[in-house]
């Protein structure tokens, strides 16, 4: 359909097509930039589009929330790739280049910094903010770069910094997709009904960030291979390896990889054929691909770095600015590096204790070893973390984060003053031979007081999927249910959720995240193993709290357990989270 015309009502912003009127709600503004949706809609004039469209949950009604140009032809793929490359800043080259690592720790305000820099190159030094590119690890944080950058300027918006996004969509409008259709559900469900997929939730409350993903135990080993740049025996024998060492979750993950394969081939499979079969269910994957004209997320990426691709279509940004920067990957750093060097000023930010997605494929090694021009600018003062907190994560996981391989030493404080690590709700649980087992807090007891604090605001982390539907299910459970925001996701829904302070996350989506009130629930073993295994996790769990932190709250009889089944992790784990005195 054609975009004819836009306009606002008292109640709707309106917008005419050659199918009729759609209209999006002005009350629906707490997710929706209507000053943006606007000046989209007034550029996509005359333009075939396409809109995504919200149901109301009551009356069933529709309001548009999202508009763009609608999807092009693959034989017209060569105009449309000309359009986008001539709205990039190409083929700019600078007679100076500089590069600098910003290193900030919890709170010391690194994106602050960041967005003061764009202010400084804009206003000061003549820079056209579509000549600035900041690139994040997730299109929340992007988007609220985006947002918080246009705030600084009483004549610029969020729509005039067009290059904030991740490297995925870069890699996308600069031609990574070949002018192929991305992978949705439909697609996945054709060439293998197994895989198991969902919608995510990237911000807080905004139906707009609602992202399609997948899971399956195949695709995500060579999904890892990919990221690191390895192969899928290499990844594999590191799951072995670990597996070996009593890891809960390498030995999920090598029998789902079995399970997988032996449903998708109708044959039993074992630890001498299982990187064959999975290579052969990538072969498939690939060709079922290629068969209908598909590309997913990895192929971008890759597309876009391989040998064949036009380098020319690299733009070359005046300022580039590389944010959670320990967060990208082996092939994120391939495409990083060919940026960095058309760009001419960079700015590469991150902390490497806060490299919480290794296992995802992060590659906080590349953040510590790229050779850049300026000294580098470490962030020293948290305006976050209170005094407490800090000294608690100092008496616990700190010395497990300093003895990390290849870590690079810094120091920061906190500024501010006060705050407390909780103490409250202790059970009367004391186990023989087991003499912290009176520091846990018991869930329950725990949730009666959220529950009776409902009015604040709440920050409940988890390490795992699992705890966090059981925090989330108890909420619900409640006479009447306590509305929250489970993985920014509105529960029981839109219409209900009202204004609610309480958000239950796991640990790795809550990077950039904080509350007032923070607690880490640990409902089950693997909970505990991904925290223990994992000290850069627990610091950044333990680092969300602007006042409160309630370290233990702890499933009742669950570290007698460990100590008994696993006491090499139950006792690492009561370590980065001591006792409190």
């Amino acid at each position: 359909m054609k975009l004819l015309d836009v306009y606002r009502t008292a109640d709707d912003l309106i917008i005419e097509t050659t199918k009729g009127r759609r209209a999006c709600k002005l009350r629906h503004n707490n997710f929706v930039d209507i000053d943006a949706l606007e000046s989209q809609c007034n550029l996509l004039k005359g333009k075939e589009v396409k809109t995504i469209a919200f149901r109301h949950q009551t009356f069933g009604d529709k309001y548009f929330y999202k508009i763009s140009e609608a999807p092009f032809q693959k034989d017209s793929f060569d105009s449309v790739k000309k359009e986008v490359l001539e709205s990039l800043p190409i083929g700019k080259i600078f007679k100076k280049h500089s590069s600098q690592k910003i290193f900030g720790p919890p709170g010391t305000g690194k994106t602050f910094k960041l967005l003061e820099k764009i202010v400084v190159f804009v206003d000061k030094k003549g820079v056209e903010p579509e000549n600035i590119a900041f690139i994040s690890f997730s299109n929340a944080a992007a988007n609220q770069a985006k947002k918080g950058v246009s705030e600084k300027f009483d004549h610029l918006g969020s729509i005039d910094f067009p290059n904030f996004s991740t490297m995925h969509s870069l890699a996308t409008r600069i031609g990574g997709n070949r002018g192929l259709e991305l992978c949705k559900e439909e697609h996945w469900k054709a060439f293998d009904e197994s895989i198991s997929c969902f919608n995510e939730w990237t911000e807080k409350n905004d139906p707009l960030s609602v992202v399609s993903r997948y899971s399956h135990a195949v695709l995500e080993i060579y999904s890892l291979a990919i990221a690191r740049e390895t192969s899928i025996q290499v990844e594999f024998d590191k799951k072995v390896m670990l597996s070996l060492k009593n890891d809960f979750f390498a030995k999920r993950d090598i029998q789902n990889l079995k399970n997988s394969l032996g449903v998708f081939f109708n044959i039993v499979i074992n630890n001498n054929n299982v990187v064959s079969y999975a290579h052969q269910y990538v072969d498939k994957y690939i060709e079922f691909k290629k068969s209908r004209g598909l590309v997913d997320f990895n192929d971008v990426i890759q597309n876009t770095i391989s040998d064949s691709f036009d380098d020319a279509q690299i733009p070359s940004f005046e300022v580039l600015i590389i944010d959670e920067a320990q967060d990208l990957s082996d092939n994120l750093w391939t495409f990083a590096k060919k940026l960095i060097s058309k760009a001419g000023t960079v700015f590469i930010a991150g902390d490497d204790d806060q490299a919480i997605m290794i296992n995802f494929g992060a590659s906080a090694h590349e953040f510590l070893d790229i050779k850049v021009t300026e000294d580098d600018d470490p962030l020293e003062e948290s305006h976050r973390v209170p005094q407490k907190c800090k000294e608690y994560v100092d008496a616990g996981v700190m010395p497990f984060i300093e003895a990390l391989p290849g870590r690079k030493a810094k120091q920061w404080k906190s500024i501010n003053p006060g705050g407390f690590v909780e103490e409250t709700f202790q059970t009367d649980e004391n186990g023989e031979k087991f003499e912290v087992a009176s520091q846990e807090f018991d869930i329950n007891k725990f949730l009666k007081k959220v529950i009776f604090e409902k009015e604040k605001d709440w920050l409940i982390l988890c390490p795992t999927k699992d705890t966090g539907v059981l925090i989330s299910n108890a909420l619900l459970d409640q006479v009447p249910p306590i509305p929250h925001f489970y993985r920014n996701k509105p529960m029981p829904n839109l219409e209900k959720i009202g204004t609610s302070k309480i958000r239950v996350q796991t640990v790795h989506t809550s990077k950039g995240d904080q509350a007032k009130n923070v607690a880490i629930v640990v409902g089950g073993p693997g909970d505990i193993s991904m925290l223990a295994n994992d000290p850069r996790l627990a610091y950044v769990a333990l680092t969300r709290a602007r006042e409160a932190l309630y370290p233990r709250v702890v499933a009742k009889g669950l570290l007698p357990r460990m100590m008994h089944n696993n006491p090499s992790v139950a006792s690492r784990y009561m370590k980065m989270f001591p006792k409190m005195m």
